[in-house]
């Protein structure tokens, strides 16, 4: 029998994650006015809101001109059981670096993303795999690519204090 945590770990894997970083830097750079490198700390939220079900769900939901402030109010505007959620985000934060790390060592050798470690940014590579993304996991690019959108139009640190969220 496969425990929750054997199967959790199967679906979290370093190629998906790979593959929702890039999704996230995409939307981040097809949606910024200026600059089109996400800082390198932004890429540390995409894998905690996509691989929540109930986050996840609520980045899908919320328009991406509706913007970062009211995804959030989503959260605090409803049920303590929600608010829960959000707080809890920073933790999930904390608790998928390794994951984000490995995605990002995935996107890089497999030329997805390229990171420049001297400026601290992230940049998305043209590819074309997404079209073969299986439908499952299609609500999670939904999630990130609003994700990336919405921090492109704010700073690390507004993006932080709308979180709240400590890098």
């Amino acid at each position: 029998m496969i425990s929750a945590v054997e199967d959790a770990r199967r679906m979290w894997n370093p190629a998906l994650g790979a593959m929702l970083l890039w999704k996230f830097a995409e939307a981040y750079a097809s949606h910024a006015e200026q600059q089109v490198e996400v800082p390198f700390l932004l890429m540390f939220l995409a894998l905690p809101v996509a691989l929540h079900e109930e986050t996840a769900e609520i980045a899908k939901s919320t328009n991406r001109p509706s913007g970062l402030r009211k995804f959030v109010g989503k959260f605090t505007s409803s049920s303590d059981s929600r608010r829960d959620e959000l707080i809890s985000l920073h933790l999930r934060c904390h608790r998928l670096r390794s994951l984000t790390m490995e995605s990002l060592g995935v996107a890089t050798r497999a030329e997805m993303l390229r990171v420049d470690f001297v400026k601290g940014v992230v940049v998305a590579n043209g590819w074309k795999g997404e079209k073969d993304v299986p439908q499952g996991l299609r609500p999670m690019l939904g999630a990130v690519d609003r994700l990336g959108c919405w921090c492109s139009s704010l700073s690390p640190a507004e993006v932080s204090a709308t979180l709240k969220v400590a890098f």
